[in-house]
């Protein structure tokens, strides 16, 4: 379905309001809202291409909406999405953006409103809260990068621009679904740990902690988990990514997300009966890494790891001893025909190429 012609016919449209505002940025945002999945989703997304702009000398542009506000980034607050009032509160509060589509259609000289909806089932659970996670993840990075692309070059969007994305997708399904065996090794790991009533802790670096987050808070609506079963923690710093960082402030432990409460609130508690399973890139700071492996590893010998490189990177030896197993996914550098040529111009360093490139693995992916 995403290569269908009316799919494809949208995308161009939505990218051309897109491109409206890159080509005039001043007093203009792109605002990303929706609510549970798909407000952690329009996070990512603000996060991830705030990171894009930046790589590229260009000021941010981006910023989200998410229903109940930034705790439910972090948690499971489903209930929020439900309430319309809450949607018009926010936009309120920030005339200048769009967002809830009732309040932007009564307003239409002040906002450009676009709905983005694809809902199909995925064959992950029976849950009918598993919906289309991946492809909305996937039409958002493509007719974004689409747009960018395109005003770079002075050129209007196309379907041609469209399917060279979408076809990169494709290549990291297929490098990602080459470590099948070693995935399925992990969650047998995983589901060990919860079976003895262990907790999973999904410990990532940059945009692939964000990422973890989003895969532990998920886990709570859909599968029924208790919030402590599988947790996700961003490690870095993270003071430019949240809307209201003060509502993450002492909310308790359902809240908990950062490299300093991993350190202090969990790290000292784990137990053998835990699984840390620890994702990063081989540009990321491999000595923090390593320590926090081997910190680990006093408490569990339940450690993994799930690491990008590109082709010529290897993980160092004395940190892949601490590993009983490693899924270790290489990045051809075909993988980079469109990203690297495009950032190369402007002067993107390699460890933004690979970052864009992890955002592909996305949920469920």
């Amino acid at each position: 379905r995403l290569y269908s012609d009316s799919v494809l016919t949208t995308m161009l449209q939505v990218a051309g309001k897109v491109q409206e505002v890159l080509k005039e940025s001043d007093g203009r945002l792109v605002v990303l809202s929706g609510g549970g999945t798909s407000g952690r989703m329009a996070f990512l997304m603000s996060v991830s291409f705030n990171h894009l702009m930046k790589g590229l000398g260009q000021k941010p542009l981006y910023t989200y909406l998410i229903a109940g506000g930034d705790r439910s980034v972090v948690a499971s607050q489903e209930r929020t999405e439900d309430s319309a009032l809450h949607g018009i509160d926010e936009l309120k509060k920030a005339p200048f953006v769009a967002g809830q589509m009732d309040y932007c259609m009564d307003n239409t000289a002040v906002f450009l409103p676009v709905l983005v909806g694809f809902n199909p089932p995925e064959g992950l659970s029976v849950s009918s809260l598993m919906k289309g996670g991946s492809a909305t993840k996937i039409l958002l990075e493509t007719l974004l990068l689409a747009a960018h692309r395109t005003v770079d070059q002075g050129v209007a969007a196309s379907q041609r621009c469209l399917l060279e994305i979408l076809r990169t997708f494709e290549r990291a399904h297929r490098v990602t679904y080459s470590q099948s065996s070693k995935i399925a090794t992990l969650m047998k790991q995983v589901s060990t740990s919860l079976e003895k009533k262990g907790r999973v802790y999904l410990v990532g670096w940059q945009t692939l902690g964000i990422i973890a987050i989003m895969d532990g808070v998920e886990c709570v609506h859909t599968f029924g988990a208790d919030f402590q079963d599988v947790c996700g923690f961003l490690m870095g710093g993270h003071n430019d990514m949240f809307n209201q960082k003060a509502e993450l402030t002492n909310q308790g432990p359902q809240f908990i997300f950062s490299q300093e409460d991993f350190l202090t609130a969990i790290l000292p508690s784990l137990v053998e009966t835990d699984t840390v399973v620890f994702i990063f890139t081989l540009d990321d700071n491999l000595t923090e890494v390593q320590a926090l492996v081997e910190q680990g590893r006093e408490k569990t010998t339940n450690i993994q790891a799930l690491v990008h490189g590109t082709v010529g990177q290897s993980l160092p030896a004395p940190l892949k001893r601490l590993f009983p197993s490693v899924i270790s996914i290489t990045w051809p550098l075909l993988f980079f025909e469109y990203e690297g040529n495009y950032v190369q111009e402007t002067g993107m360093s390699h460890r933004d190429r690979l970052a864009s490139a992890c955002l592909f693995l996305g949920e469920a992916m």
